[in-house]
C-alpha cells in the first residue's frame, strides 16, 4: 500500500511571544527559514493537525536561530502568549523543491531500514535534528531504539518506492 502524502507540512512551533506587539518567536522545523517572506498566511494549530486555521502573515525576520512572525490579529503579547505549543504549518504544494538526496521528514518516517546485508534493523520512528546532521532514530522489531547519523558513511540509499533505506553500521 502506497504511503499517503500529507496535506500539510510543519514548518515550525509556536514557543513563546517576542516583546509587546504580538510577535510570536517560532522553533524553526525547515530548512528553508526565508520561506516566511514569501507568504501571506501560515496554518496555526495543535500539533496533531487537526484543526488547522488559516492566519494571515503580517511580517516575518531571524532572530537568533528562531523565526519572529507577526500574524493578522495578534496585536499583544496576551495574544501571542496564548498561541504557545501551536504549530505553524502550510500546505504540501507549497513545499520547496529539493535536491538530490533531499527528503522531508514525512518521507524518511516509516521506511524499513536495512543493513547491506539484507539485516533488517527495525523503522525509522522518527528524526533528530542535531544541527551538525539529522539522526534516524529506529525502532526495531524487538522494541529497541537504534540511532543512526543520517551522513553518507552510515546511508547507502533511500528507495521511497520500494520504502526502504539501506545502511552500513559505524565501527
Amino acid at each position: 500500500m502506497p504511503r499517503r502524502e500529507p496535506k500539510h507540512l510543519i514548518v515550525g512551533e509556536i514557543v513563546a511571544a517576542h516583546g509587546i506587539r504580538g510577535e510570536v518567536k517560532v522553533l524553526l522545523e525547515t530548512s528553508f527559514p526565508d520561506r516566511f517572506n514569501r507568504l501571506k498566511s501560515v496554518l496555526i494549530g495543535p500539533p496533531d493537525g487537526s484543526a488547522y486555521r488559516s492566519v494571515g502573515l503580517q511580517g516575518s525576520r531571524l532572530h537568533k536561530g528562531a523565526a519572529l512572525l507577526k500574524l493578522a490579529g495578534v496585536n499583544d503579547r496576551n495574544a501571542a502568549e496564548m498561541l504557545r505549543g501551536l504549530v505553524v504549518a502550510i500546505p504540501a504544494e507549497q513545499a520547496m523543491p529539493l535536491g538530490e538526496d533531499e527528503y522531508y521528514v514525512h518521507q524518511i518516517e516509516g521506511l524499513a531500514v536495512y543493513t547491506e546485508d539484507g539485516e533488517r534493523l527495525g523503522t525509522v520512528d522518527h528524526v533528530i535534528f542535531t544541527g551538525a546532521n539529522e539522526v534516524y532514530a529506529v525502532r526495531g522489531d524487538d522494541g529497541d531504539e537504534l540511532l543512526l547519523p543520517a551522513i553518507a558513511d552510515v546511508v547507502q540509499s533511500v528507495d521511497l518506492d520500494n520504502e526502504r533505506i539501506t545502511v552500513r553500521l559505524l565501527e
